[in-house]
């Protein structure tokens, strides 16, 4: 796989241009009040250790993949919203596709609560392993935010040690001026090149990080997946366009009527597919939104929710039907199951994205 490959690169490449160049000056002058301090030196073997262990747990992990041999059990996880979700059969594994789950194409199989597939660690992120892969993206950040601003104090160490900005400069013109910013930053630039070039891209990196950790703790807070963004807002587009087209269809059928043309025009299979959306904005709703804590909760501790999960579900109250036959009340989380424990089967239209 190429991006783990990549990875690795930068990975060893950047710290190997730190023990080069940055490393004998972790214990600069650490006896003053500007100078670095020798703790650094375990600080980044052991920052850089993790970032590489929890890489190697991301690539191991467990998304959540759905067999014929779980699938039941994930039935019960979430239920189906109508909306995004309906029953369906998963073209590909031939078994009821559980809600809120998807058929990676990349890895080929059915992952729980899909959210994406990465290929920086070349594994699907879903239910399983979204805590593992925060986790990944917060370390890295970290790594990142944590080396740039050791390498902007080595900076700030070399120019005070060198006392650059007591001294002078010669004028083109004559005479001499005090040396500012600018001089002190092209001196470092010309002397200190890789360090400068590291520091840089790790400041750089960093915020790109931060920036999408940030955007995936919003989506855990929410309780919603990237692939579900994109599908809501695929459902909101179609939507708005289905109504377009009603309108559309109401103004050509009062002209034609008011013509005396009894013909109706022949539809185009994308008309005939959104005049088949009942739904409306207002029921684009997330019932998978349970609150902040408890949406953390669920992300953060995903067996011990499914667990609980379980457990409702077992514990679900049994009732006579009408006509004498036993039925199951639905749990929070397990409307999806079948009675007596069977597989599922869809028979409602598919929508129109797995």
């Amino acid at each position: 796989p190429i991006f783990p490959c990549i990875y690795v690169t930068f990975v060893s490449v950047g710290f190997a241009i730190f023990y080069r160049f940055a490393w004998p000056f972790l214990d600069f002058h650490q006896d003053k009040p500007w100078g670095i301090s020798g703790f650094h030196k375990y600080n980044a073997f052991g920052i850089v250790g993790m970032c590489v262990a929890i890489f190697i747990g991301n690539l191991k992990s467990d998304p959540g993949i759905i067999t014929e041999d779980n699938v039941e059990e994930e039935e019960k996880r979430f239920p189906y919203d109508e909306v995004l979700y309906r029953r369906k059969d998963c073209y590909t594994c031939k078994f009821n596709r559980p809600a809120r789950s998807k058929h990676c194409s990349t890895c080929d199989q059915c992952v729980s609560r899909f959210d994406h597939h990465c290929p920086w660690i070349n594994n699907c992120v879903g239910g399983n392993n979204i805590w593992l892969f925060l986790s990944f993206l917060g370390i890295h950040s970290f790594l990142c935010f944590y080396g740039g601003i050791l390498i902007a104090l080595i900076m700030r160490a070399i120019v005070t040690e060198k006392g650059l900005f007591t001294m002078f400069v010669h004028q083109s013109g004559g005479g001499l001026s005090p040396v500012t910013m600018g001089v002190v930053i092209r001196w470092l630039v010309h002397t200190h090149a890789p360090l400068v070039g590291l520091g840089f891209f790790l400041i750089m990196i960093s915020l790109v990080l931060f920036v999408f950790l940030m955007y995936h703790f919003f989506l855990v807070a929410v309780n919603t997946t990237t692939n579900e963004t994109f599908k809501w807002k695929d459902m909101r587009r179609d939507i708005k366009s289905r109504d377009k087209l009603m309108k559309r269809r109401a103004a050509a059928e009062k002209e034609r009527k008011e013509k005396g043309d009894e013909t109706e025009p022949e539809e185009s299979r994308e008309s005939k597919r959104l005049r088949a959306i009942k739904h409306e904005l207002a029921d684009l709703k997330n019932v998978y939104h349970k609150g902040v804590a408890a949406n953390l909760s669920e992300a953060l501790f995903p067996q011990r929710t499914f667990a609980r999960v379980r457990r409702e579900a077992e514990a679900a109250p049994v009732k006579k039907a009408k006509g004498g036959a036993k039925t199951q009340d639905e749990a929070p989380h397990a409307g999806n199951a079948t009675p007596g424990g069977g597989k599922a089967k869809s028979k409602s239209k598919t929508s129109k994205k797995e």
